[in-house]
């Protein structure tokens, strides 16, 4: 008995439903995002360039789709210059701010060696002194930059550098300048109809899935099934459409098209499956297709980054395109290498150093005491790393921030130190790991005209404060346990200060 087509349109309905969920693993903030149509166009005279230095960075806080962009610019010798763009990072979508890694791509001009032109972040991390596309110093350089959804090109004074493929398919801008300063002369951004956002429309796909729906259904009438296939096959279709898009953690990212079409594909497979009614080579193949379908498309549902992670913790948001410029973010904003006065430079994470208040944070009272003991501002800057330890944070300070030049670096030692990874139940560091962490600060200091003190927290565990103090020897202030944060600072100013007299 052929299925009535009520059966049928109820089949096609409830597929539809599952790709309106397949739909929905595109992030609201991403689907719905504003972008900024306007051309944008630096507006200086042309006695009064746009000069952009070492930790003083030039961002364009708008959302950019397809763009076209021409610039003019000029490196001093020594100079790196980078161009980030599809730079996506947290913001405020309906009053809420999801944490995440932020994202970006940049290419890079240099007028100290020659390089590749574009670099993943991950990539210009790992390199971040290596040249990038060679330019002569003092000579005027025309850039064009081509951005077309994932895919940007460009052309560095007459020459095509190729193309790069970012993980956004929209971002802000920013400049960012390494050993010397850049003076930009004309830079426009001229916004371009881009490709439809209809492909991620929840409308789209699920019209898509009532499509698939309907010719499964009009298969399975004409092969017999039974009214019980209609109804009963379309619960797997459903939970697992539902599964993948609340799996799906975009981070505000459009996903491929690939992907959302494979987890669509491999739910209704799931409903082919069950089509069959006995065990057959047929059946095993169309679940195994299934399972393959939808395994792909969910891992192609996700962002990747366990190096980024590795280096900043974990949701790092903005801090790693600021790192990147050589920028600190503190209670008074960001401060850059260019930042007047001598420098404390605070390791540890914000666990160690923020003690609640925002009027309690360390950096702000050590700051004030030593400003008041040497009669001169001292500058404190310390890593917003929220759960840092010393590996994290001393490879971090080198790999971004050496051009502070600290007068003092302190690696504070927080009680957590030894924290296990909750998944693995390793520990992340050892009494053993942070002796030769001391001791690489330690020979960094020696060699570059700076002192380290070590900074070990209160109700440390036994072992790792022996280690400490062996390793330390004199340069260690241990932590009073239940000193308040100004008794704190005042320790550490105490032992601070005479190292930064005259």
């Amino acid at each position: 008995m052929r299925a009535p087509l009520p059966l049928l349109l109820f089949f096609a309905l409830c597929g539809a439903f599952a790709g309106w969920l397949v739909g929905g693993a595109t992030p609201a903030g991403a689907r719905d995002v504003e972008l900024h149509e306007q051309p944008w166009r630096l507006g200086r005279k042309v006695d009064d360039p746009l000069e952009v230095a070492p930790g003083r960075w030039t961002l364009l806080p708008y959302l950019f789709g397809d763009f076209d962009l021409q610039m003019d610019v000029e490196l001093a010798a020594g100079t790196h210059l980078d161009l980030l763009v599809r730079q996506v990072e947290p913001r405020f979508v309906d009053k809420v701010r999801e944490p995440f890694a932020g994202r970006w791509s940049t290419l890079r001009l240099s007028t100290d060696g020659d390089g590749p032109a574009w670099r993943a972040r991950d990539e210009a991390l790992a390199q971040i002194e290596r040249p990038g596309v060679g330019l002569a110093p003092g000579l005027l350089a025309t850039v064009w930059v081509r951005a077309r959804g994932a895919i940007v090109t460009a052309n560095v004074a007459g020459k095509d550098v190729g193309a790069h493929a970012c993980v956004d398919r929209y971002g802000m801008a920013a400049l960012v300048a390494r050993g010397g300063n850049a003076v930009v002369r004309r830079l426009e951004i001229l916004p371009v109809p881009g490709a439809s956002t209809w492909w991620w429309a929840r409308g789209t796909w699920a019209a898509f899935g009532g499509l698939g729906a309907l010719a499964l259904a009009l298969v399975a009438r004409a092969r017999g099934a039974s009214a019980s296939w209609y109804v009963t096959s379309v619960v797997p279709v459903v939970l697992l459409a539902w599964q993948v898009a609340r799996r799906a953690d975009l981070e505000l990212g459009f996903p491929p098209r690939s992907a959302l079409a494979l987890a669509l594909v491999g739910c209704l497979l799931a409903a082919l499956a069950l089509l069959a009614r006995r065990v057959s080579v047929a059946s095993v193949l169309i679940v195994v297709a299934a399972g393959l379908a939808l395994t792909e498309g969910a891992s192609r549902m996700g962002q990747r980054h366990d190096g980024v992670e590795a280096l900043f913790g974990v949701d790092a948001g903005n801090q790693i395109s600021e790192a990147y410029a050589q920028l600190v973010r503190g209670p008074k904003g960001l401060l850059g290498v260019d930042g007047k006065g001598p420098r404390v430079f605070l390791l540890g994470g914000q666990l160690l150093y923020d003690r609640g208040a925002p009027t309690e944070h360390l950096e702000l009272l050590l700051a004030r005491d030593l400003t008041a003991r040497l009669q001169k501002p001292i500058l404190t800057p310390c890593l917003p790393t929220v759960d840092g330890w010393t590996g994290q944070q001393w490879r971090l300070f080198q790999r971004c921030f050496t051009g502070h030049r600290p007068q003092v670096v302190v690696l504070g030692v927080p009680r957590d130190e030894m924290a296990r990874d909750a998944a693995s139940g390793v520990a992340r560091s050892t009494p053993a790991d942070v002796q030769r962490v001391i001791a690489d600060a330690k020979g960094w200091c020696a060699q570059n005209g700076s002192r380290l003190l070590v900074f070990a927290d209160a109700n440390l565990p036994a072992e790792l404060l022996d280690a400490v103090k062996a390793a330390a020897r004199d340069d260690v202030v241990m932590a009073r346990d239940g000193a308040s944060p100004a008794d704190l600072a005042r320790q550490l100013a105490e032992r601070l200060s005479p190292w930064l007299q005259p």
